[in-house]
């Protein structure tokens, strides 16, 4: 047996592998995502058993599915693409499962940053790189999106879950991270009691009026997503371990602003 792959291509590439959540690879080419997924899909095993979950171990890969010019595709704002498999209705069970991923890769962010100091969240040791406080505030940024995708009653469902927006916007970005999250999950519990399954679109905070959703998509975004820019993050944190050991204070003097919008992609 082998792993199913979607193919997505635009600016960038990506490679994503079916039925193992969570697993693609990013790259400039077409040839560039799929040399990547040997090692991408051991890695994603072996995170997968360290957490007590099981996966079964296929061998190759088989593209089923290729999509091309998606706009803007792995830029902030840019369009994603509606695979079939992402079609495919989505039940309790599978909820659940998505959600139990969801915690093990937010608890996997809060530990890279809930201990770093100001001046370690504001570093930019990497030109054109957000800081990680950027970063985390990206990601739920993002994910508030996500949210709205499926429509405004389930954006007031969050919103409701999560109390006042004008509260909220006064947490710091480590806290909006630790928080956020746990008023989403009403969210999509409700879509899926509502049958919010076909194919739909939103207007609304968009450049890409016309792409299309579907509640498994949008769990499918909240797990990659996440997991992306946790890479980024830890690239980031890396290269100041890297310029602290070689001149001690110097990478918390590298700090940039960043102007982000709420729906952030």
């Amino acid at each position: 047996m082998y792993w199913s792959v979607n193919l997505e291509g635009g600016r960038w590439w990506y490679a994503h592998v079916v039925k193992l959540p969570e697993c693609f690879s990013r790259g400039a080419s077409r040839s560039d995502v799929l040399s990547l997924l040997d090692d991408v899909v051991e890695g994603r095993l072996a995170w997968i058993m360290a957490r007590g979950l099981d996966y079964p171990r296929l061998s190759g890969f088989k593209v089923i599915e290729e999509q091309h010019d998606v706009p803007e595709l792995g830029e902030s704002g840019g369009a994603v693409a509606l695979f079939k498999s992402d079609q495919t209705p989505i039940d309790e069970a599978n909820l659940g499962d998505a959600v139990r991923l969801m915690q093990f890769s937010r608890d996997e962010v809060l530990s890279a940053v809930e201990q770093l100091t100001e001046e370690e969240l504001d570093a930019c040791p990497i030109p054109k790189k957000r800081t990680v406080r950027l970063d985390i505030t990206h990601i739920v940024n993002a994910e508030e999106w996500y949210i709205s995708r499926l429509g405004p009653k389930y954006q007031r469902v969050y919103e409701d879950n999560l109390g006042t927006i004008k509260e909220a916007s006064r947490l710091s970005a480590v806290d909006r991270l630790r928080l956020t999250r746990g008023a989403m999950i009403p969210a999509l519990e409700a879509a899926l009691r509502d049958g919010r399954q076909e194919p739909f679109t939103r207007r609304a905070y968009t450049r890409y009026p016309e792409e299309q959703w579907t509640l498994r998509k949008v769990l499918r975004r909240f797990l990659e997503h996440e997991r992306e820019h946790l890479g980024t993050i830890k690239i980031v944190l890396n290269e100041c371990a890297c310029i602290a050991r070689a001149s001690p204070g110097t990478c918390a003097r590298h700090s940039r602003s960043e102007n982000l919008y709420m729906h952030d992609t």
